[in-house]
């Protein structure tokens, strides 16, 4: 950092940006400072951009978003490679003990850009905006949903790997909370809607393989324990109605959103609750799913049981 107080300007500090490389000495746990600094600015955005007129949020908005996703990009790029998600990092962090840093500071990079794209004044933005917005939050939410994919079937062969004489046969275990608040996020926001048939088939596959490390959190976590009870009630509802009233019908479009914490008018995905369809026909189709009304099952869920865990952001342990 560049200073002209002559204290500190005595030639002992090299004066030259800071460049981070391969050889930064900065920790894991720097890298999620940065990552949850980023996550609490878009928080604090979508709360405060609720209350600026239409024309001061539209001015606003995409000068915010672009600084957002410039700043996440460039805290991508400086991660080391002992930190990038894959396999093989994956599983050295389970050997290391690591395993909780490690998947904390991706759940904080994707459930940002899900915050980011999918909490926005719809109502205030260009249809093309909403689109973009939409498809950038299901990439992430799936791409959240592989890493937990993975993180069971390492988990599994762990388990099923013989142990060294005196080493713990579950020595392998997940107990960070945050992930399962984003998990729950991926979910609701993949279960809003979509087209029936594979991609429907891949979505409830997505959200079972979520459980086994739901489970494994509650045992630490009261908090998990509603995430799990949320999700189960999730698949059970999807599944229901389209074995019920799917047939004939080419794509799904559920009304009533997991998380309630933000207003129907700032949510992308869970636009309305009323019997105007345009919003829900607008979100399939930035899915590209092309359809008319009459060949979409809308899912009115009636009453969704809402765990505390999923209002907030505390976790509690378990009892």
């Amino acid at each position: 950092i560049k200073t002209t107080t002559p204290y500190f300007n005595n030639g002992i500090i090299d004066q030259r940006p800071n460049e981070k490389n391969e050889n930064s000495n900065l920790g894991d746990i720097a890298y999620m400072v940065q990552i949850s600094t980023i996550w609490s600015d878009v928080l604090a955005h979508i709360y405060r951009s609720s209350h600026q007129s239409p024309e001061v949020y539209l001015a606003s908005y995409e000068a915010f978003y672009s600084n957002i996703c410039n700043r996440l990009s460039g805290w991508a790029s400086s991660l080391p490679s002992n930190l990038r998600f894959n396999r093989f990092n994956l599983e050295s962090n389970v050997d290391n003990g690591h395993i909780g840093t490690f998947v904390s500071i991706h759940a904080f990079y994707h459930i940002t850009f899900m915050k980011l794209n999918r909490h926005i004044r719809h109502g205030c933005l260009p249809t093309s905006t909403i689109s973009h917005n939409i498809r950038e939050a299901v990439r992430h939410a799936q791409e959240l949903l592989d890493i937990i994919d993975t993180i069971s079937a390492v988990d599994r062969k762990k388990r099923l790997t013989p142990n060294a004489p005196g080493q713990d046969p579950l020595d392998f275990s997940f107990s960070t909370p945050f992930a399962g608040y984003a998990v729950l996020a991926a979910i609701d926001i993949l279960s809003a809607a979509g087209s029936l048939g594979p991609v429907f088939t891949d979505t409830l596959r997505r959200m079972n393989s979520c459980l086994d490390v739901i489970d494994e959190l509650a045992h630490f976590w009261a908090s998990a324990k509603g995430q799990r009870k949320a999700i189960r009630h999730r698949i059970e509802e999807l599944a229901n109605s389209v074995i019920d009233n799917g047939p004939g019908r080419h794509a799904w479009v559920l009304k009533i959103p997991i998380e309630k914490t933000y207003t129907a008018d700032q949510d992308a995905f869970y636009p309305q609750n009323t019997i105007t369809r345009g919003a829900d026909l607008r979100l399939l189709k930035a899915m590209d799913v092309d359809v008319e009304e009459g060949d979409v099952l809308f899912i009115e869920e009636g009453d969704l049981a809402r765990p505390e865990s999923c209002t907030g952001y505390g976790f509690y342990p378990a009892r």
